[in-house]
């Protein structure tokens, strides 16, 4: 979303609530924000890394917090720090006396049902919200007629369909049982998905909701490899897609695929093909000419 901090300060969301999208890095210097309203947050962009209290936060998260509740953002890098924008939606829910009269009461009792403990909200950014985001984005972009009103209304949307994501009687049911070929596929999906990121064992068995060694069982089991070996082999084909469909820098290849340093990705790429990144681009020169990845 190409929304900046400053774009957003000031406009006037519907009467029950106040927003904001908070652009900040933060290193070793905590960035906090304000005790005083009950909160939503939504994590539109985040580097790895960035902790909330604590504990960690990923791109797509979104988080209620209650009022009252410290919020500190850090990272967890020693040698670096951690960008983020996270859409901030201060929930006036608190105070009632204010309110009276001004706004829906359904909506103020929805807010009050599903967002006043501190929490990660389920399924996280979905793409029906993922949808309502980009559409407060326009409007933000765009000098409208009726902007307030729109984006008034789409705040009311945005909360509902958060609200629906936290209800049991939405979420979307388990399959009673899930085959082991399921699951391997479940997890290289997660995996394709989030390749960029610095992904551990322990994030996609999070995922699936499985042990740790359950996963690897499985793994072992349908596949012959490890997790990490199953992941290790999604970046390197990736980056063979990257290396003759685009004209990146072999280090933005390896950056894009998952490998914290090109030396890193250079050495797993030549163990699997025999050769380097560039000799391999160079071999695939002029092969696939319909075919360009933009950076």
């Amino acid at each position: 979303m190409s929304v900046s901090h400053k774009e957003v300060v000031g406009l006037n969301f519907p009467a029950y609530s106040m927003g904001e999208f908070n652009s900040f890095y933060t290193g070793r210097e905590p960035h906090r924000l304000l005790k005083r309203h009950s909160k939503i947050l939504y994590v539109l962009k985040s580097d790895p890394g960035l902790l909330l209290n604590q504990q960690e936060l990923a791109m797509g998260d979104i988080l209620s917090v209650p009022l009252g509740t410290r919020q500190t953002f850090l990272s967890s890098k020693r040698d670096s720090g951690c960008w983020a924008l996270i859409l901030v939606i201060n929930l006036l829910i608190d105070e009632p006396n204010d309110l009276a009269g001004r706004e829906k009461h359904a909506m103020l009792a929805l807010c009050r049902r599903y967002f006043t403990s501190f929490r990660r909200i389920p399924q996280g950014i979905t793409p029906p919200i993922q949808a309502i985001l980009s559409a407060i984005s326009e409007e933000l972009d765009e000098e409208r007629e009726a902007r307030q009103l729109k984006i008034a209304s789409l705040v009311d949307q945005l909360l509902v369909e958060t609200a629906r994501v936290c209800s049991p009687e939405h979420a979307p049911r388990k399959p009673l049982k899930r085959t082991r070929m399921h699951i391997v596929n479940l997890a290289r999906d997660m995996m394709y998905k989030r390749m960029g990121e610095p992904l551990r064992l322990s994030d996609v068995a999070w995922h699936l909701h499985l042990s740790e060694e359950h996963l690897c069982r499985i793994f072992r089991a349908e596949t012959g490899n490890t997790v990490m070996e199953e992941l290790l082999g999604l970046r390197l084909e990736h980056a063979t897609v990257l290396l003759r469909g685009s004209t990146m820098s072999v280090e933005t290849v390896a950056r894009n695929c998952g490998f914290g340093t090109s030396s890193l990705f250079c050495r797993h790429f030549r163990q699997r093909y025999n050769m380097t990144p560039g000799q391999y681009r160079a071999t695939q020169s002029g092969r696939y000419p319909g075919v360009r990845i933009s950076r």
